[in-house]
């Protein structure tokens, strides 16, 4: 058992690691945060895990709600991903309801609370409505953006009524459910079996449910129909609230995030004497300092099941219909529109160009330019370097197809243009010239005028090495652009922008899966720390530390990533 005290504006949090056991015999692991004894106000809070996160993912909202005097139990799903017991393939929601219960059962033993109340995330909130109509133990009820009819959700996702064919007789092994591999005969079957897959499950389990519910919608939420959970709401003794300007990740938006900590805490203490008392917040360096030390857990726990370059070109061979939908055309004419104007001579480092799609972007340029009679340099020099052989593979063919389709139709002359493409591990480069292990950017110092590197720095062991390295080869009035997604990014915004696209009906179903679960491995390991997505402010910090003092920032790719550019 790990104890920690922690200074907030108004005592300390102490975060106690717990275990105990599951009902079917697995154990199940928590962190108890809390506050000073005396400040406690007799209530505790049940965190339950979001499907495809951890207990660390409630970490904000739990430290806001232990300053605010409540005692807090965050654990992780058994068969899930995080500590607890169990295989992620053997994942159920009515065992989810069964780790909920039994985490209620550890604290009334534990500590006889006054009042427990039960708070979900998501798809969790499902489990979340059933638990609560199972168990009166439970005072109040808190569904953050929940799901309430899984079956429509799933089918909004996939373009594919994946739980209704196999109700029909259409059977799979482990398939792909948002993002992760999971046995799907044992998955769909125990979710019909408790009638918790579609919008009637739910309506009669809310009719069981007596105690104040409080079910916060997000306003551009793509995946819960409105509708659906008035009539759950309707049935129980609750209200909806409508967070504005949040997608169904409410952390991406900050603004929409304290909102809902600060509703959830206010109805959390409804009928105590501190409802009328100014919210108190947890000091933001022990926040972060648990979080790091969380993370790092998480990265010993997690196991590679692929090399880099083995994902990431699984990855772009999936990618082909996405980059058609118009947030991804916006963001790298953007991105081309930042470089500045092209001249001619010109030199440009398409820095992790994945499919590429930059290089693409350069060459319809060209065309318009043809078409439209202005000008536009025929002799510039386009490199593009990419960890992956399938993706530069796949730059190259489609950036030469392009070519002699532009030739063919409206004979126009490119033949000045060179488009060149080398493989490179970005996490190799170092600025030392005379390493034998590490390897530098093919260029010598200041040859290059513009530097394009597209979401890189977010996957590289030490990014600061690698705008080092550009910083060598750009010329002095050179510029680079850089992006990353940002902190609590809304993957599925993106999602649905491609899912929007006019498409092949089959084929749309199939890649919208494969690229959800490539979606899903990402923010894993974005959440172990293996990967970082970065605030403004860090890319700024970032290049600040490689050298530069010029830059500015933008928001990009539905406002999900983080863009700066840079000049020497």
């Amino acid at each position: 058992m790990l104890n920690e005290v922690q200074e907030v504006e108004s005592g300390y949090v102490r975060s106690e690691r717990v275990t105990f056991p599951s009902s079917e015999g697995s154990l199940l692991v928590a962190y108890l945060d809390s506050g000073p004894e005396e400040f406690w106000n007799g209530r505790l809070v049940l965190l339950a895990p979001k499907y495809g996160e951890t207990k660390k993912n409630n970490l904000r909202l739990s430290y806001f709600l232990a300053a605010n005097g409540f005692k807090v139990l965050r654990f992780d799903h058994t068969n899930h991903i995080g500590e607890s017991e169990g295989n992620m393939d053997q994942f159920t929601l009515p065992g989810a309801v069964s780790d909920i219960l039994d985490s209620l059962n550890y604290v009334e033993n534990h500590f006889e609370p006054e009042e427990s109340v039960l708070i979900a995330n998501s798809l969790s909130a499902r489990c979340a409505y059933r638990a609560a109509a199972l168990d009166p133990r439970i005072s109040r009820l808190v569904c953050v953006v929940g799901v309430v009819n899984l079956q429509r959700t799933i089918q909004s996702i996939y373009q594919k009524d994946i739980i209704g064919t196999f109700l029909q007789g259409e059977h799979w092994g482990v398939i792909d459910i948002l993002g992760f591999d999971i046995d799907s005969a044992n998955f769909i079957t125990r979710l019909a079996e408790e009638n918790m897959h579609d919008l009637k499950g739910t309506l009669l389990d809310a009719e069981k449910i007596s105690q104040p519910v409080l079910h916060l919608f997000a306003a551009k939420d793509a995946w819960v129909d409105r509708s659906e959970v008035q009539r759950v709401v309707s049935k129980t003794n609750g209200s909806i609230v409508e967070i504005e300007g949040a997608y169904h990740e409410i952390g991406e938006n900050p603004d929409a995030a304290k909102t809902t900590m600060e509703l959830v805490t206010r109805f959390c203490q409804e009928g105590l004497a501190e409802e009328s008392k100014a919210l108190r917040v947890p000091d933001k360096k022990c926040v972060i300092a648990q979080n790091r030390k969380e993370r790092n857990q998480l990265r010993q726990m997690y196991t590679l099941k692929e090399t880099e370059h083995q994902f990431w070109d699984g990855y772009l061979g999936k990618f082909g219909t996405i980059e058609q939908a118009s947030v991804y055309g916006d963001y790298f004419e953007k991105i081309r529109m930042l470089l500045g104007t092209i001249r001619e001579r010109d030199v440009i480092l398409d820095a992790g160009c994945g499919n590429g799609f930059l290089g693409l972007a350069l060459l319809r340029a060209i065309d318009a330019a043809q078409l439209a009679k202005s000008d536009f340099p025929s002799c510039f020099t386009y490199f593009g370097i990419d960890l992956t052989p399938g993706g530069l593979r796949k730059a190259y063919v489609r950036q030469t197809e392009l070519k002699i389709q532009m030739m063919r139709e409206r004979f126009s002359s490119i033949s000045d243009a060179t488009f060149a493409y080398q493989r490179l591990d970005f996490d190799r480069l170092s600025s030392a010239p005379d390493s034998d292990v590490s390897v530098r950017l093919p260029f010598a110092d200041e040859s290059v005028d513009k530097i394009c590197s597209s979401l890189v720095v977010s996957y590289l062991k030490n990014p600061v090495l690698c705008v080092r390295e550009m910083r060598r080869v750009l010329k002095v009035g050179g510029t680079i652009v850089l992006s990353s997604m940002k902190p609590d990014c809304d993957l599925t915004v993106l999602f649905h922008e491609f899912i929007s696209h006019e498409a092949d009906e089959g084929k749309l179903a199939e890649e919208a899966q494969q690229l959800l679960g490539a979606a899903g491995r990402i923010k894993i390991k974005e959440q172990c720390g293996l990967y970082g997505f970065y605030s403004e402010q860090e890319l700024i910090s970032m290049v600040e530390e490689a050298g530069f003092t010029a830059f500015d920032t933008l928001r990009s790719l539905g406002n999900q990533a983080n863009v700066i550019r840079v000049t020497k």
